[in-house]
């Protein structure tokens, strides 16, 4: 361990913050641990122009290099493979991918994570997958572990993007 912060039996104040040259905290944890900051930007991995190549239909995503992946898919995603994702229960994981869509593949149901299948595959806001676009269309997966280490993955998706 780098450093440990810990807080004082009953401490109500910060146990830390990040402050600008005048003194205005832009980024807070507070005595309980809840973290608050100013401004999160998220990372995004690849150009729109970049290949989306899946493998025998299989998309793999990898989430620890970034927790939005653009491009264009090369072909029809049956199955959603995603990997590096957080192994401890009670934990979610999202990832925003943004298809530059030039012909209009299709997006499937099943999906693994860190190369498990999950059961239930993709669980589709209204139901069923999405409809793809020759615009883009940007696409919500959120990846839960339960407390039980239960996973399920819910997708949901805004399409034709012009």
């Amino acid at each position: 361990k780098g450093l440990i912060v810990q807080a004082a039996a009953s401490q109500t104040a910060n146990m830390l913050e990040f402050q600008n040259s005048s003194g205005t905290a832009l980024t807070v944890v507070q005595s309980d641990g809840t973290l608050h900051a100013k401004r999160y930007t998220n990372t995004a991995v690849n150009a729109f122009n970049t290949a989306l190549a899946p493998s025998s239909g299989t998309l793999t995503i990898d989430t620890s290099l970034g927790d939005v992946v653009v491009g264009a898919p090369g072909a029809a995603v049956t199955t959603w493979a995603f990997t590096n994702v957080p192994t401890e229960n009670s934990k979610a994981t999202r990832v925003l991918v943004v298809m530059d869509g030039t012909d209009t593949y299709t997006y499937g149901d099943a999906c693994s994570v860190n190369g498990s299948a999950v059961t239930d595959g993709v669980m589709w806001s209204g139901g069923s997958a999405p409809t793809a676009t020759n615009n883009y269309d940007m696409i919500e997966f959120t990846i839960v572990k339960d407390s039980a280490g239960t996973i399920k993955v819910f997708g949901v998706a805004t399409t034709n993007f012009s």
